[in-house]
C-alpha cells in the first residue's frame, strides 16, 4: 500500500458552496422571509457553516408563537437540497488532474466527510461527477467528529503514515491531534487567519499545489 491521503469532501475537492447558498435561500423564503432579513455578512456566514450555526439564527428570527419545529426546518432543507444538489455541485478545479497523477505516484486515496444533514447525497454526487473512481475508499460516517473518522481510517489501513487535505479548523485539528500530516486548503470554505492558527503543516491556495508538496 502507497502512503495514505484523505481528502476531506466540501470545498476541498468538490465545491458545494453554491448549492448550500440556493439551499439556504429557498429555505428562508419558504419560512416567510424576505431579503433584507438577514444581511449579506449574516446570509455568507451561514451558508458556510453546519445547522448547528444556522438553524438557531433563522429560528431565533421567527416569533415564538409561529416558529416551526426545528425537525420541520431541517427536512425542509434536505428536500430543497435534494432538488439543487446535482444541478449546481462542480468539481475544485485542477482536481481530476491531481488525483490521477496521485494515483500514477502510488499513493492511496481517501474520500471522507464531516457532512451529516445531507450526508446521503456524497456517493451519488461523486459519481455524477465522475470522481469516485479515483478513490480506495469513500467513508461516509454521518458524523462531524473528525478526530473519530480519521482515527478509523487508520485503523483500515493499518498505517500512521497518513495526510489529511481539508479546508475546515476541523480537518487540521484532527489531523494534529492524532500525529498525521496536515495540508490545509485555503480555496474551501474557511478564511487562511483562522485556518493558519493550528499549524497545518503545508497551505495550499489551489489543489495543483499538492503535487509540489506531495
Amino acid at each position: 500500500m502507497g502512503k495514505l491521503i484523505v481528502f476531506d469532501y466540501d470545498g476541498t475537492i468538490v465545491q458545494t458552496l453554491d448549492v448550500f447558498k440556493e439551499s439556504l435561500k429557498e429555505l428562508i423564503r419558504k419560512l416567510g422571509f424576505k431579503p433584507g432579513d438577514f444581511s449579506k455578512e449574516e446570509f455568507e456566514y451561514m451558508a458556510k457553516h453546519t445547522p448547528k450555526i444556522w438553524l438557531p439564527k433563522i429560528l431565533s428570527k421567527i416569533p415564538e408563537n409561529n416558529r416551526p419545529d426545528p425537525s420541520y426546518v431541517l427536512e425542509v432543507f434536505k428536500r430543497i437540497y435534494a432538488e439543487n444538489h446535482l444541478k449546481l455541485i462542480k468539481p475544485v478545479s485542477g482536481i481530476y488532474e491531481v488525483l490521477n497523477k496521485l494515483k500514477k505516484r502510488g499513493y492511496t486515496l481517501v474520500l471522507t466527510t464531516g457532512r451529516v444533514l445531507v450526508s446521503k447525497y456524497v456517493k451519488e454526487e461523486l459519481r455524477h461527477l465522475g470522481l469516485d473512481k479515483y478513490f480506495d475508499l469513500i467513508y461516509v460516517p454521518n458524523s462531524s467528529d473528525k478526530v473519530r473518522t480519521l482515527s478509523t481510517i487508520v485503523k483500515i489501513f493499518n498505517t500512521k503514515e497518513c495526510i489529511i487535505v481539508g479546508d475546515s479548523v476541523d480537518d487540521i485539528k484532527a489531523g494534529k491531534l492524532l500525529g498525521l500530516k496536515t495540508i490545509a486548503a485555503l480555496y474551501g470554505f474557511t478564511e487562511k487567519n483562522e485556518l493558519v492558527k493550528y499549524r497545518p503543516d503545508h497551505i495550499i491556495k489551489n489543489v495543483k499545489d499538492l503535487l509540489n508538496i506531495l
